[in-house]
């Protein structure tokens, strides 16, 4: 176990520099650091790339669209690779519902395979994702 919460991963990996462009616009910084626990399901920088620069750009200049975006990648609660094995939906602390499946060991989020799973933080865990969840 790690004594970095989830904020400060995402701030320091460099999978996620393009994530804490957007929690930072958002204002979802703190939140990030708070107790938890959750899951947080993170898109990474190649992710992103796959995004049309004419949308990065809107949504750059629409922060409730930013924290809409944030908010539909976490999930209250702490939820492992194995959990999620288990499950068939999870629920964002948007209200969203997400669909989990599993196949042939990889185990995808409403489409969106996860490629690194539980980068474990003091108050949660992130699971490394290959594309952005749309809200």
């Amino acid at each position: 176990m790690t004594n970095k919460n989830l904020r400060q991963i995402v701030v320091d990996d460099g999978d996620f520099s393009s994530l804490n462009r957007v929690i930072d616009q958002s204002g979802l910084a703190d939140f990030l650091a708070d107790d938890g626990p959750y899951t947080v399901f993170a898109p990474t920088d190649e992710a992103f790339g796959n995004i049309s620069e004419e949308k990065i750009k809107e949504l750059f200049g629409d922060n409730e669209a930013l924290a809409n975006i944030v908010n539909h990648h976490i999930v209250a609660g702490e939820f492992s690779a194995a959990d999620l094995g288990d499950l068939d939906i999870v629920e964002t602390i948007d209200g969203a519902i997400l669909d989990v499946a599993k196949k042939d060991g990889t185990i995808t989020i409403d489409r969106a395979e996860i490629i690194r799973p539980d980068v474990e933080a003091s108050n949660g865990v992130i699971h490394a994702i290959d594309r952005v969840l749309q809200p």
